[in-house]
């Protein structure tokens, strides 16, 4: 029999002290069999709320008589939880008596353990072991479509509102809810890794919730602010702090363990019969993979980037040189560990084109502070939808919908985003040849229009990436601008919509009718670096990337080329993301 030191009968007699665990206080594990406890006189969440809560039991089946712990979302497929709820006496061992990862499975986006017309049940994969705090990361056998939830970066104060959540028993008699129980805290105090908290009311966090979320709520951004680990002797009212591993120092470590993955290639061979390597200046893979590049038929290629194979993340794309070619991104997924992006390419006639191009793939980590999304617009006839969550992403928590306005005409609404700024890309998907822009964006809403190869309104499907003060890793240096003005002959792009790494403020110059340089101080583009653009506006004009090299004065130069719908150069604003691996 599996079983951990500590059980569920042993927390509701008493208290017991253990190894990390204050007097009087104790970890939440339980024997196979046994139930984990709960928030005692707790309130029934609403079906739907909180859908990153996360329910970890011992069978496929999820019921009230398998659940062991709880957890976050916080990534996809990765769920934040307590450490001793694999390694009881937190040595930093999992032993043949403790549960490996693949003896775990996770409930998400089920208020209700019972409730099978919602959500999805996976079988863990592995586990991570913090072993400075009482916390650990499981990543999941394959990703979720389920929200997550934004990792806070600093704790309340005390006197806070905090929220716990999670299920298990509810009272002293054993009692175990099926649906998901939550409730009013106030915090009371702090040390360098927990944050303790005790209840507003009568409800009592009743020895148990291992794992489960801590988090508050401000300006309708949830963010978890630690995971429970410990709990007051029984389930009475007001018997004392209850305990929960702080999330904002063990950021680090979750970064390290859930980073964002990407890749992005340059085509520099696009008339190749063979497969090739492309330049490994302008090409990179964070995990370490060897990115190339197959030519299937006229305009049609296939870039294959081993180790970031998942059915997830998002894909921009945009023709590269100056003959005044469009293309996309026509579908991605994996094969295997090896991620397949397939890219058509067109003339403005809508005739397939062999044609250098850029294309970046990106699939969010964990912890990253700034703002961030993205989404893939699947629905292209349909009124008001939600896009698939497995290529949806938002970095506050919020569920991505994308609403149609008219013909070829889209709005993106990203809940959750409070701060003006950042960096919008879009790329038109499928194997047509229209093609998409950003319209306009604002707090959380971006407006998108698509268009047929002669210039008018179609609708497609598109692929949207929204960054903020990043553009790939919050460790990571790169820069963007929205160019604001699209007639001048040099002008400094809106403060609020540009971003260099390194801070120095970019700087455009208009070289004549269409043609443009976004000057990057400091950032050198000698090595894995790539650039990105999207026409800005409500007008049919398309851009692409001419070039970008190390400009004379130092740092990048990266020029830009934009055309109307029968090839003419035309005056355009834009949006440019540059991303470098240095």
């Amino acid at each position: 029999m599996k079983s951990f030191k500590w059980s569920a009968l042993a927390l509701l007699a008493g208290s017991v002290i253990g190894c990390g665990v204050p007097e009087g206080e104790e970890p939440e594990s339980v024997e196979l069999g046994e139930q984990q406890s709960e928030i005692a006189r707790g309130t029934a969440v609403p079906n739907g709320t909180y859908p990153w809560a996360v329910s970890l039991h011992t069978g496929a089946t999820p019921s009230t008589a398998n659940l062991q712990c709880s957890g976050s979302h916080i990534a996809p497929g990765w769920v934040l939880t307590a450490q001793h709820c694999f390694d009881s006496n937190l040595d930093g061992v999992i032993s043949a008596s403790e549960f490996s990862a693949n003896e775990i499975w996770a409930s998400l986006d089920r208020t209700r353990i019972s409730d099978t017309s919602r959500g999805q049940v996976i079988q863990g994969a592995q586990v991570f072991l913090n072993n400075t705090n009482d916390l650990a990361l499981l990543r999941l056998a394959s990703p979720s479509s389920a929200p997550i939830v934004q990792l806070a970066n600093t704790i309340p104060a005390v006197n806070a509102a905090v929220t716990p959540a999670g299920w298990g028993l509810v009272n002293n008699s054993g009692t175990v809810p099926d649906n998901l129980q939550q409730g009013q805290f106030r915090v009371t105090g702090s040390n360098a890794l927990d944050l303790f908290y005790t209840n507003v009311n009568t409800e009592e966090m009743c020895g148990g919730d291992s794992g489960g979320p801590v988090f508050t709520q401000v300006g309708g951004v949830v963010q978890v602010v630690a995971a429970h680990t410990n709990s007051p002797g029984g389930c009475g009212v007001s018997t004392g702090n209850a305990t929960g591993s702080r999330v904002d120092v063990a950021l680090p470590w979750i970064r390290s363990i859930i980073p964002a993955a990407y890749g992005f290639v340059w085509a520099d061979q696009p008339s190749s019969t063979a497969t090739y390597t492309p330049s490994s200046y302008y090409s990179h893979n964070s995990t370490g993979g060897t990115n190339t590049i197959t030519r299937t038929a006229a305009g049609s290629y296939r870039v294959e980037m081993p180790g970031l194979g998942q059915n997830n993340g998002n894909v921009q794309v945009t023709a590269y040189g100056g003959a005044g070619n469009r293309c996309k991104v026509s579908s991605w997924g994996p094969i295997g560990t090896t991620l397949n992006v397939y890219i058509s390419c067109f003339t403005l006639a809508g005739a397939a084109v062999d044609s250098y191009f850029v294309a970046q793939y990106y699939r969010a980590g964990a912890g990253n502070p700034e703002q961030g999304a993205y989404l893939w617009a699947d629905q292209p006839f349909a009124a008001s939808y939600t896009p698939s969550r497995y290529y949806s992403y938002n970095s506050r928590g919020g569920t991505n919908t994308v609403t149609r306005i008219g013909v070829g005409a889209y709005q993106a609404n990203l809940p959750g985003f409070t701060l003006i700024g950042g960096n919008v890309q879009v790329t038109a998907y499928s194997y047509g040849s229209q093609h998409c822009k950003v319209a306009s964006w604002g707090t959380n809403v971006v407006d998108v229009r698509c268009f047929d190869t002669a210039g008018n309104p179609a609708d497609t499907y598109w692929t949207l990436r929204y960054t903020d003060h990043h553009v790939a890793t919050n460790g990571q240096r790169g820069a963007y601008a929205w160019l604001s003005d699209s007639t001048s002959a040099t002008s400094t792009p809106n403060s609020w919509y540009q971003w260099n790494a390194l801070g120095t403020p970019l700087t455009a110059s208009r070289w004549g009718t269409g043609s443009y340089t976004i000057h990057i101080p400091i950032i050198e583009s000698y090595d894995k670096t790539s650039a990105m653009v999207t026409a800005y506006g409500y007008t049919n004009t398309a851009c692409e990337v001419s070039s970008w090299y190390s400009g004379s004065a130092g740092g990048t130069d990266v020029n830009v080329l934009c055309r109307n719908a029968t090839g003419a150069l035309a005056d355009s604003l834009f949006t440019m993301s540059y991303i470098t691996n240095l």
